[in-house]
């Protein structure tokens, strides 16, 4: 049996402690243009033509200020959920629930996540289904449409008591390759447009905003025009922008994930095992395993309009090519099974106030390799003990943001 190497846990904690200092540094500094902007007063020098280009070139920087601050800003995000049955002589209740966290939207975000399950049967307690995850994603601003190519890395641990899964700890990275269809629903058109501010007429042909700033500047005598550094900066914020407007209002995104993983697990197996001399119930804790592991996830994302969302996704945990069947031996007896792991995931969500959602998520779980083992009864009978190798999971929750 493979062994947990001691070092995984603090150099998994060391690459995430990086990645949340590395996701604070703020992508742009609009604040100090803003202050410089809108201090700008306009006087009696400048014409009504004039003013109300200054005005719109004012509406930029507030919008692109507003941008930034909701990149610096940590957003938060809840859901919970409860179901239950009682009789005079039984109790059974389902809790659900998660919480997530994250920061920066384009080219970074950086995501915390966790959702937990626990039954309470008849007084007592027991977890069945926790997931917590960390992820970092990095758009390439420069390649295809700036959301076409995606790398990302990831700290997941999961359990899961009907799997017999105790703890599965998964650290990892890869690509994803992105389609972001161009329609956008109904508040990206709005924020589109106030993005893609223009005068309402143009004095070069071109109708840029900047340069109608800077003139009107020069005929009030106003010392504070932007440096071609503070323009430029202007001008990337705005594609920035752009693109992550494109990402979160597209009414339709296509993906695939791929990458690799490393994998530790400790699972345990109980049920009944039928022997010649009779039935007899069996249970076995397996020593924990590490692993290397490919990672295949196509995903669909469709969101008609600002109210409904449909996301599915499919994560296929594939064996390395060298070692694609994994194998349980006792004496001649051979149980060799192609050792891939099943995770797909659907949810729909339907917003009823800005903050608030309500939403039904399916899950299904399907281990092909399971652990196992053969055991014997008096006779020296062997039979296969094995954990369970499916999971079905769904629940309807509530949907808070805070």
């Amino acid at each position: 049996m493979k062994h947990i190497p001691p070092f995984f846990i603090r150099k998994s904690f060391l690459i995430i402690s990086f990645l949340l200092i590395y996701a604070t540094v703020s992508l742009a500094q609009m604040q100090a243009i803003a202050d410089k902007v809108l201090s700008v007063q306009a006087g009696d020098k400048l014409s009504d033509k004039d003013k109300e280009e200054m005005d719109e070139f004012w509406k930029l920087i507030k919008f692109l200020r507003a941008q930034e601050e909701n990149e610096k800003a940590l957003n938060g995000k809840g859901a919970f959920g409860i179901q239950g049955d009682e009789t005079s002589n039984a109790s059974l209740f389902v809790v659900s629930g998660g919480i997530g966290i994250d920061k920066g939207n384009y080219p970074y975000e950086l995501d915390f996540s966790t959702n937990i399950q626990t039954v309470f049967r008849n007084g007592g307690l027991q977890e069945n289904l926790s997931d917590i995850d960390i992820s970092y994603d990095y758009h390439h601003q420069k390649v295809g449409d700036g959301l076409f190519l995606e790398n990302y890395t990831f700290l997941n641990r999961f359990s899961d008591a009907y799997l017999g899964v105790q703890q599965k700890y998964q650290v990892g990275g890869g690509i994803i390759l992105n389609h972001y269809f161009e329609a956008l629903t109904e508040n990206g058109i709005k924020a589109k447009e106030k993005l893609d501010r223009k005068p309402k007429y143009s004095t070069d042909g071109e109708g840029n905003l900047i340069k109608c700033f800077q003139e009107s500047c020069e005929k009030i005598g106003n010392p504070k025009k932007l440096s071609e550094a503070e323009i430029e900066q202007i001008e990337n914020a705005q594609e920035r922008y752009s693109k992550a407007i494109h990402k979160n209002y597209s009414k339709l995104r296509l993906a695939m994930l791929v990458g690799i993983l490393y994998e530790l697990e400790k699972v345990s197996a109980a049920d009944s095992v039928y022997f010649t001399s009779g039935t007899q119930y069996r249970s076995e804790s397996f020593d924990a395993t590490n692993q290397m592991r490919m990672e295949l996830r196509p995903k669909i994302t469709y969101q008609p309009n600002d109210i409904f969302t449909l996301k599915f996704h499919v994560f296929y945990k594939l064996p390395m090519l060298w070692e694609w069947k994994e194998k349980v031996v006792y004496n001649d007896l051979v149980d060799a099974r192609a050792d891939y792991f099943v995770d797909m995931q659907t949810s729909f969500s339907a917003k009823f106030t800005e903050g608030a959602s309500f939403s039904f998520r399916y899950r299904y779980l399907y281990d092909n390799a399971p652990r196992r083992t053969f055991v014997t009864d008096a006779s020296g009978e062997p039979q296969l003990l094995r954990a369970n190798k499916r999971h079905h999971n769904f629940g309807f929750s509530f949907n808070f943001k805070f």
